[in-house]
């Protein structure tokens, strides 16, 4: 059949009827012929014209179209599909030691991309070897050195990557090659920075360590910005943006912009994922919302970016570690550490560490003490690693518990391990450590001082924890308008983050008591509430304690036998808030309901706020409609008229 884009046949085994009735020099001439045509098109079908260079008998054409090939589709982020092409090219350059070398760059390239670091580093040592015994010019040298510098980057080598960094630099150097020069210095810089973030400040502020590694990219990101190379601004960007996020989230957020625009603009794939990776991050710190990493992940899968899709998953875990999505979070933790393990990656024990503290959410200690050990097995003395398990894992359980007492001590040794790595990720628990000094009575403002000076407060559980911790401070002191406001802050800060909100005022509500000040019997009524809804049940109890020595009514646990109906569960309804529907329904008012169930008629009226926007309804009387038709639905049996309501407001 013949149409405007040429002849093609009905079917393959037609085609394959045809080529079998032709002898092989007059299939090899029909090749030649037809990538003659092919080339004189100016198309960019090099994978076809390859194929058709190797049937027509020239490897060596073919592999170099291969080559082609590969390179487009590496700038296109296909790290997959280049990676398989470069190893068909491999097998077609025997005898040509130049292309071969060429392959093997490329190959080297793809290979850290991808996060196949063991073949990476094998690939590349192998060919670095051969052209130094073939005595090959720093230009030819130095490309190998900088895909090696990758490939340390993504396991973790830090020391390797440095020496190979400066290596690469040197090479540049030697070569007199401007645009090889300006690639080495930004790799040198994003090097740097991770080093010197592993290793700490040396005088107790972010910017002793990280004002060399910004100076050095921001050196490269003005020669690139002159010479045209958008992929090395990029990379320079990204390491500003990243050494900002320690002090200023604003002026990081700008940095990734600016990268993510570059990268749109040039049609950079990895850049646009690694942009959108570090926006996630930010998102992650301000409000622990996971859209745009879910987004930058999905982006680095379809490139093939594995590396970067696991280091995503780690991060996506953490999140929903915070958010208490247990189950979700040890699934991601477990995916990341298997692909962890597959591709050599150093976010092996960050993730089984993580798995530690999905467990302990879930109160399955045994299981959790089991991922610890292995964590520090594959980590050693890490103290990010020993602050995970310290500060997070062990300090989930003991909340649960409300053992108060063994959350102060592993708090305490939690952060023996945060000073030792002060560059590691801004982790709650540096605020609950400072909330309980506060608390406590014992050096509360030395305490918020320290966490507060360290940068931690980037992170918006961090800063929730230290506002609390400064409405207690100021409460103690007498300054009751100020310690409410504080308070206000500090809970707007925990944004969504309803366990913390409910837990920290657990914490508070004793020190309000005492000194007067905010409302801390409303707190442990919405707390209680909001814990035995989700049969926290040592939570709970110490709510209802509280409230107790308060001399304060003490609302009874829900009912056993008052269900959810699948309909209105669907649709997010807690237990206490379908008692309350309940009684919405029988056209009771807030202030009844609320003598009904021990509640104040503010914790009511939140509860009817919460009903009606999951349920969509407009006012009372469509919940009571909602209510009737639903548990109708329930007990199958035809829905009664709702009763009129009281006109108190919702």
């Amino acid at each position: 059949a013949a149409d405007e884009r040429g002849f093609r046949f009905r079917h393959a085994l037609t085609r394959e009827v045809v080529r079998a009735g032709t002898l092989p020099p007059e299939r090899a001439d029909l090749a030649r012929r037809a990538l003659a045509a092919l080339e004189a098109a100016a198309g960019e079908r090099q994978d076809l014209a390859a194929r058709l260079a190797e049937a027509a008998g020239e490897p060596h054409r073919a592999a170099r179209l291969l080559l082609a090939t590969a390179r487009r589709d590496r700038a296109a982020g296909a790290l997959e599909t280049a990676a398989a092409t470069l190893d068909r090219a491999r097998g077609l350059t025997a005898g040509d030691g130049d292309l071969a070398t060429e392959v093997d760059e490329e190959l080297t390239e793809v290979l850290a991309l991808r996060g196949e670091t063991e073949r990476a580093e094998a690939v590349g040592e192998a060919l670095l070897t051969r052209l130094e015994v073939a005595g090959a010019p720093a230009a030819r040298r130095a490309p190998i050195v900088l895909g090696l510098v990758r490939a340390a980057i993504a396991s973790g080598e830090w020391d390797a990557a440095a020496e190979r960094a400066a290596a690469a630099r040197r090479l540049a150097e030697e070569a007199g090659d401007e645009r090889l020069s300006v690639r080495a210095t930004a790799l040198a810089a994003h090097v740097a920075l991770d080093r010197a973030l592993r290793a700490g400040p040396s005088g107790g502020e972010p910017s002793v360590q990280v004002d060399g590694p910004v100076a050095v990219a921001e050196e490269a990101l003005a020669a690139a910005e002159k010479i045209g190379l958008p992929e090395v601004a990029c990379e320079a960007l990204e390491v500003i943006g990243r050494a900002a996020r320690q002090r200023d989230v604003g002026a990081a957020q700008a940095a990734f912009q600016q990268a993510l625009e570059i990268a749109e603009r040039n049609g950079l794939t990895l850049w646009r994922v690694r942009a959108l990776h570090e926006l996630g991050t930010i998102d992650f710190l301000r409000a622990h919302r996971p859209e745009r990493l879910i987004e930058a992940r999905e982006a680095a899968v379809n490139a093939g970016a594995l590396a970067s899709a696991t280091v995503m998953d780690l991060q996506i875990a953490k999140m929903l570690a915070v958010r208490f999505e247990s189950e979700a979070c040890l699934a991601t933790a477990r995916r990341c550490e298997a692909d962890s393990r597959r591709y050599g990656l150093d976010a092996l024990p960050h993730a089984i560490a993580l798995e530690a503290s999905a467990l302990a959410q879930l109160g399955r200690e045994e299981e959790m003490e089991e991922r610890i050990a292995e964590a520090v097995a594959q980590s050693g003395d890490d103290p990010d690693i020993q602050s995970v398990v310290w500060g997070h894992s062990r300090v989930y359980l003991s909340l649960l518990r409300d053992d108060l007492d063994r959350t102060r001590m592993l708090l305490e040794r939690g952060m023996e391990y945060v000073r030792r790595a002060p560059g590691a990720p801004p982790r709650p628990s540096r605020g609950l450590w400072a909330l309980m000094h506060a608390l406590d009575g014992d050096g509360g403002e030395e305490a918020v001082a320290e966490v507060r000076s360290s940068g931690a407060t980037v992170n918006n559980v961090v800063a929730g924890y230290v506002g609390h911790a400064e409405a207690v401070l100021l409460g103690r002191a007498g300054r009751v308008e100020e310690a409410v406001q504080a308070m206000a802050r500090a809970e707007a800060d925990f944004g969504d983050l309803h366990w913390y909100r409910h837990q920290t005022r657990r914490l508070v509500a004793p020190a309000a008591i005492a000194g007067g000040w905010g409302d801390p019997l409303a707190w442990l009524r919405e707390a209680l509430d909001y814990f035995d809804a989700r049969r926290h049940e040592r939570i709970a109890s110490a709510c209802r304690s509280l409230l107790r020595k308060a001399g304060a009514p003490v609302p009874r646990r829900p009912q056993a036998g008052v269900a959810v109906p699948e309909r209105l569960r669907a649709l997010g309804v807690t237990g206490r808030e379908m008692e309350v529907l309940t009684l919405v329904a029988e056209g009771l008012s807030n202030a009844d309901i609320g003598e009904r169930l021990f509640l104040s008629p503010r914790t009511v009226e939140r509860h009817v706020s919460s009903l009606l926007a999951r349920t969509g309804a407009r006012g009372r009387t469509e919940l009571a409609s909602i209510a009737h038709a639903a548990l109708a639905t329930a007990s199958g049996t035809a829905a009664p008229a709702a009763p009129a309501t009281t006109s108190a407001p919702g």
